[in-house]
């Protein structure tokens, strides 16, 4: 089995939160079986990996020679949950299938921006006073004046 399947089929468990029974469950096999195939162990017959692709919206293509992403519920979901202004429900938009409108899209992209120019900003921020406190220190410390290397 490809390195890309059997990850991919571990990052479908990850991103719908599965353990391997309920995977298994779904697909009509037991845990053991969806155990080796995350493992290597075994391949996943062709049958069974038509229906992990088609419960999870993949292709075959993607879970045989790609790294999967979110799939386009799962992308809904985190844009309904992370940035509900962009999220019209009434429309039905989805992002994955590419309805979702061009405004909405640099609306996303300037708050990623802006996150960015923030924490630029805290970083030097904190690099400043990162300085201070290296001028100010050696201020603070006692200063040796010789007085330990008197003689008695």
């Amino acid at each position: 089995m490809t390195n890309n399947l059997k990850e991919n089929i571990a990052l479908i468990l990850s991103y719908n939160n599965l353990s391997q029974s309920d995977l298994a469950k779904i697909i009509g096999v037991t845990q053991k079986v969806v155990s080796n195939w995350v493992t290597g162990v075994s391949n996943i017959p062709l049958d069974k990996l038509l229906i992990l692709a088609e419960k999870f919206n993949y292709s075959l293509d993607a879970m045989v020679y790609e790294h999967i992403g979110y799939n386009s519920q799962q992308l809904d979901q985190f844009v309904k949950e992370n940035h509900p202004e962009l999220y019209h429900n009434e429309k039905k938009q989805s992002i994955s299938g590419g309805n979702i409108e061009l405004d909405h899209l640099k609306e996303l992209m300037k708050a990623k921006d802006d996150t960015i120019a923030s924490l630029k900003m805290t970083n030097e921020l904190l690099k400043n006073q990162l300085d201070d406190l290296k001028r100010e220190i050696p201020k603070r410390l006692p200063r040796d004046n010789g007085s330990n290397n008197k003689a008695s």
